[in-house]
């Protein structure tokens, strides 16, 4: 049990800071900071950080949404309030990575484009249908920044007959609040590559989609594709082996995070298109 802070106890500051809806576990994890804040007699806050690329800048934020603990500790989603609160407790975890083998390589019967019309499609690769809600704010937020982007096209998605079974999001570099080193017009930014959860015999289709993310890019006018890897996970993409083998260079290393019971490094990515 954790004990409500007194006046002779620092106040805990929760702050959630997300990218919209782009992440469709965002109003999941603004719920486990409230009950975080509450049980710690702490206070909370969440900030969209759209409109507002400085405070991704000063947090140093490349996930679509993280808790920030008293302005220090960053944990990117999704992370329960037991969790939150235990990393208070223990500080910065030291377990090294559990490190799984890649899943084998999937085929799918067709690639289709994502837009904000079939976006949410894709949300039982991610969440829970108990957090529907998130796939329909996804959706809304889809719909807000479409008329932005070539097309409409917000990534590709691998289908097997009706079902999504992996894809890929991106977006303009200049629509990105992360603080990446540059951002313009010739360079498209991959927001999030999916494929089905890991529960055994699972194939990996977000190679499919995502060569077909590349070869349509060059037709838009992009020049370049980059994409913010962790070094062994997937999250927030990758891992980094998975885009080295697909012709990605690594150009910079933008920090740690907790992931887990271990840190996970960041690496910013890039392809030619």
């Amino acid at each position: 049990m954790h004990h409500v802070s007194n006046a002779f106890q620092k106040q805990r500051f929760f702050q959630v800071l997300h990218f919209g809806d782009q992440c469709p576990w965002r109003l999941w994890v603004v719920e486990q900071a409230k009950r975080a804040a509450a049980e710690s007699g702490g206070i909370w806050e969440a900030l969209d950080i759209s409109s507002r690329p400085e405070l991704a800048a000063r947090h140093g934020i490349f996930f679509p949404t993280v808790t920030v603990i008293d302005n220090e500790i960053r944990i990117p989603s999704p992370t329960p309030a037991s969790r939150l609160l235990q990393i208070i407790d223990d500080q910065k975890p030291n377990a090294p990575f559990d490190e799984k083998p890649q899943a084998d390589e999937g085929r799918a019967e067709k690639v289709i484009p994502l837009t904000a019309d079939n976006i949410s499609d894709t949300c039982r690769l991610c969440i829970p249908p108990s957090e529907s809600g998130g796939c329909q704010a996804k959706q809304a937020w889809a719909r807000s920044i479409s008329p932005k982007i070539p097309d409409g096209f917000l990534g590709f998605a691998a289908c097997q007959g009706e079902e999504i079974v992996g894809a890929v999001e991106y977006l303009p570099s200049l629509l990105i609040p992360y603080p990446i080193p540059e951002k313009s017009p010739s360079i498209a930014f991959i927001t999030c590559i999916y494929s089905q959860e890991d529960k055994g015999d699972v194939l990996d289709y977000r190679s499919q989609a995502l060569a077909y993310l590349l070869g349509y890019l060059p037709t838009r006018g992009f020049c370049f594709v980059q994409v913010v890897a962790g070094l062994h996970t997937a999250y927030p993409n990758g891992p980094k082996q998975f885009f080295t083998d697909r012709g990605f260079e690594e150009i910079n290393t933008l920090g740690t995070f907790i992931l887990g019971e271990s840190e996970e490094t960041l690496v910013l990515m890039e392809k030619s298109v």
